[in-house]
């Protein structure tokens, strides 16, 4: 009896683990957080902001995906992210350069970023999904374009206490937020 309680167990758990982290083709959405607005440097419909960061870099005000205007993201695996948006990505060290020369400031619902010029984007606290099928939400994470290994890549999270860049199994699910590179 013992056995067959154990075998279920784990056969329940191990097919929530892959349901969850496994399927590239998953669109889940968030609808905690918000965006902001920032420069508009040449489109009309999609806002970018410039914040005097030294590499040059211009990033986008929003996340990708969110077709519903209430929610704040929707989550990538690291594969449907590099497919999707490949070069428009961040790379670690722009992930990098965004953590050390700008001003965090924890809203309750995600951080206000100011760059050197003090002009600023917001990144919403949307939540994110682990390798297990966990969801931590009040917390965010976005994925680069930066591999490390065979199964990881490098992503920047954060929470109330801590923002970071460090690096993630690829089939976890995270936010997308784009660059213009220059």
């Amino acid at each position: 009896m013992k056995k067959t309680v154990l075998f279920f167990t784990t056969a329940m758990l191990l097919s929530m683990g892959l349901w969850s982290c496994g399927k590239d083709s998953d669109n889940r959405s968030s609808s905690t957080g918000g965006n902001s607005g920032g420069d508009n440097p040449g489109t009309s419909t999609v806002e970018w902001v410039d914040l005097g960061l030294s590499s040059g870099t211009i990033w986008k005000t929003t996340n990708e995906g969110p077709e519903n205007p209430s929610h704040s993201s929707d989550f990538y695996s690291y594969y449907r992210a590099t497919t999707e948006f490949g070069d428009s990505l961040p790379s670690r060290e722009q992930y990098e350069e965004l953590v050390n020369e700008c001003d965090w400031s924890w809203t309750g619902e995600g951080y206000s970023v100011v760059g050197p010029n003090g002009d600023s984007i917001y990144f919403p606290a949307a939540g994110w999904y682990d390798v297990h099928g966990g969801h931590y939400t009040g917390e965010g994470f976005y994925w680069s374009s930066t591999p490390e290994g065979d199964e990881f890549s490098w992503a920047l999270r954060f929470g109330r206490t801590f923002h970071h860049v460090a690096w993630y199994y690829y089939i976890c699910y995270g936010s997308v937020r784009l660059v213009q590179n220059p």
